[in-house]
């Protein structure tokens, strides 16, 4: 009697607890998800899995078990919902010290629990204070078998990767749980007040992310949870083994509606070009605005020819190109005018300098640091190339994932996606060397051959060594970035071309810079001070090294995104090329020339050049004190507050900004040493920045 009472109240708490769904979406996802993975070919996550991959997990078949989420339709980006993952346990059971993994990916509220939980049930926490039920996150868990015991653990700094989401670790104790058994979670409970969880901000392919963990050593994962802020465990590696099972549940986060227009030209055309125009309608977090329908208006005057007005419909899924649309009949540099008179929208475009003759070299755009979740980012790498073509109008990019055996995909999506004249997409990968540090290997072609490049085993300097001797000259541009230190030792090689300045993790271009977009150790202490390289340090022991920006985004949202893994803090950098064409092999030979530079993801026009040389140059003088005649000219994207020529690490001249546009000419006729190097730091009011490459000077006689 007393177990059928048991039983009553049991599917009683179920029933009120869990027993709705969520409704107002409008898009069941089942289908869209099949697709998905039917496309990549895995049955067992949207990610790459299994023994040797990023993700080192046993591939498991149905005997793990299954699970599903409701409601599993579209989710508006930052909305707050409730969600109901119910698993349901296979015929491998789950044993006493058997658990699940969880994935609750980044962007979601982080997994809260409560003190105490349901009946039946032990609480192993991570949160040094009793955590209030009406917590964004509030989560409840329960299994339907009676005589189990689930033991809970919540951790978002388990560093465990899969895009650095919250891991939700449920044990097994009391009694296993068999075939047919569930656990089911309900993420973002209300029961207490809470007014559920929070979604991510941003549009993606979310996976939840299902692990069984066979026999788990809870002594040492309760070690590992003792010293999680100071050493990188991934605590599933207290299980003997553990198994992804198939189809995972996902959700798909969709924009919100129109909030703006993001108005994008070609930076350089000649007179009487025609050229297209980019608009995107977003919302207030730079996702598409897909439900957007209604009417653009385009400023024109008698020397601006732009069309009266372009109709958007929902088809357009909020981005807009209209070939070829734009013409400028004089020389000079305009910033246009795009409207929506029905909402109130105006955006001014990023400068646009018209020339009088044929353009030489163009200047174009792109992020060459992109993560999908190939490695430890999120979306395909299709995914992430039309992201990056279509919403941020980029000219250019890398999918650069962690080289653990990626180039292949990443080679197929870059070939798919590149046509020239309209948008590249490069093949490569980041890999760490043995010198430590992280370095992004860029190449001129999608050959297969490049993914046997990094042998992790060889010196820097024998890695250099092989590049040169291996591949032909210029196929393979190797780039420092700067978050993970390893220092500059064995650096200089001529496959090493540039340094990523800017990031999401921050400016890098010298330390103790605390005003102008701070590196992420000043602003968190997450690194101790000093570990990390900077592009001053670099130049300063003699390196030849370019400087561009890029993202090391992980969401997917290249040229944009402001996700750095636990912390939201700076947007992705762009890198600017200076090239005759938009092609693989034009953009490859503006960044080994050096012709780039960097910003913060603002397009900043920069044109740089001592004695007619442009940036990248290294040319000579016959004597000591000729003069350096140097030009700057600057267009930004908002009003500039102040432009810096930096001369061996040291400001030779600070000119402060009234308007979006400036020019420096100055002579520097100071003697020179062996090499002198100058390059610009341009400062907005907005705090937007650029930095050029360096351009060096020699002396003839120490040639």
């Amino acid at each position: 009697m007393k177990k059928i009472f048991y039983f009553f109240i049991l599917f009683l708490i179920i029933f009120l607890f869990f027993g709705f769904e969520i409704s107002g979406q409008k898009k069941d996802n089942t289908l869209y998800f099949m697709k998905l993975h039917e496309k990549l070919g895995r049955k067992n996550s949207l990610r790459r899995m299994g023994p040797g991959q990023m993700y080192r997990a046993l591939l498991g078949g149905p005997e793990f078990g299954s699970a599903v989420i409701t409601p599993n339709e579209d989710v508006t980006a930052g909305s707050i919902g409730t969600w109901k993952i119910v698993y349901t346990v296979g015929e491998a059971g789950l044993d006493i010290n058997d658990a699940l993994n969880i994935y609750i990916p980044y962007g979601f509220s982080p997994v809260i629990f409560n003190t105490p939980s349901f009946p039946k049930s032990d609480i192993f926490h991570n949160y040094e204070v009793a955590v209030k039920g009406y917590t964004p996150g509030y989560t409840t868990i329960i299994t339907t078998n009676p005589d189990a015991k689930l033991l809970l653990f919540s951790d978002m700094k388990d560093r465990g990767r899969l895009s650095e989401g919250t891991k939700l670790y449920i044990g097994i104790k009391g009694t296993p749980l068999k075939e047919g058994d569930k656990i089911i979670v309900l993420y973002g409970d209300t029961i207490f007040g809470s007014l559920g969880a929070c979604a991510p901000y941003f549009i993606q392919d979310f996976e939840f992310t299902i692990f069984v963990l066979k026999n788990v050593d809870w002594v040492k994962f309760e070690e590992m949870v003792n010293n999680r802020y100071e050493q990188r465990y991934a605590f599933d590696s207290a299980a003997e083994k553990a198994y992804c099972i198939e189809y995972p549940p996902a959700l798909r986060v969709v924009g919100r509606e129109a909030d703006g227009l993001a108005f994008t030209l070609p930076s350089i055309a000649s007179v009487n070009e025609p050229f297209d125009l980019h608009v995107l309608v977003k919302d207030k977090y730079y996702n598409p605005a897909e439900g957007y329908e209604g009417t653009l208006y385009f400023e024109s005057n008698d020397v601006v020819n732009l069309p009266e007005t372009h109709r958007v419909y929902k088809s357009d899924k909020g981005f807009i190109r209209i070939p070829g649309a734009g013409k400028i009949s004089r020389p000079g540099v305009y910033r246009l005018i795009v409207k929506d008179k029905e909402n109130s929208f105006t955006a001014e475009s990023n400068p646009i300098k018209i020339v009088s003759e044929a353009a030489g070299k163009r200047l174009y755009w792109g992020d060459l640091h992109i993560h999908s979740a190939e490695s430890d980012g999120l979306g395909t790498p299709d995914w992430c190339n039309k992201f990056a073509r279509d919403i941020t109008a980029l000219d250019f990019c890398c999918i650069c994932d962690h080289a653990l055996g990626v180039h292949d995909k990443i080679r197929e999506s870059a070939v798919k996606f590149t046509e020239a004249g309209k948008f590249v997409s490069f093949s490569g990968f980041e890999s760490g060397t043995s010198g430590g540090g992280h370095v992004n290997f860029y190449f001129i072609d999608d050959s297969p051959q490049y993914e046997k490049v990094i042998d992790r085993r060889m010196s820097r300097k024998k890695l250099w060594e092989h590049l040169l001797s291996d591949y032909k000259e210029k196929t393979v541009i190797a780039v420092p970035h700067n978050h993970a230190g390893g220092g500059w030792k064995d650096m200089n090689s001529p496959v090493v071309r540039i340094d990523e300045v800017y990031s999401l993790w921050g400016n890098s271009e010298y330390y103790d810079n605390t005003t102008e977009r701070p590196y992420l150790e000043e602003r968190v202490n997450w690194r101790p001070k000093g570990r990390r390289r900077t592009f001053q340090q670099a130049l300063a022991a003699g390196l030849k090294l370019g400087a561009i920006a890029s993202g090391d985004e992980h969401s997917g949202r290249g040229g944009i995104g402001a996700w750095d893994r636990f912390y939201k803090l700076n947007h992705a950098g762009i890198v600017a090329a200076y090239s005759k064409t938009l092609t693989k092999k034009g953009i490859f030979n503006s960044l080994w020339d050096r012709c780039v530079y960097g910003t913060t993801g603002a397009r900043i026009i920069v044109d740089f050049s001592i004695n007619g040389y442009p940036m990248g140059s290294e040319f000579y003088v016959g004597n000591s004190n000729e003069k350096k005649n140097i030009k700057v000219k600057i267009e930004g994207t908002d009003n500039i507050k102040y432009a810096a020529v930096i001369k061996n690490n040291v400001e030779l001249v600070n000119k402060k900004g009234y308007g979006k546009s400036m020019t420096i000419e100055i002579s520097d006729d100071r003697p020179i040493g062996k090499t002198d190097y100058y390059y610009i730091r341009v400062v907005q009011e907005d705090t937007h920045i650029a930095w050029s490459s360096p351009i060096w000077v020699s002396l003839k006689s120490l040639k």
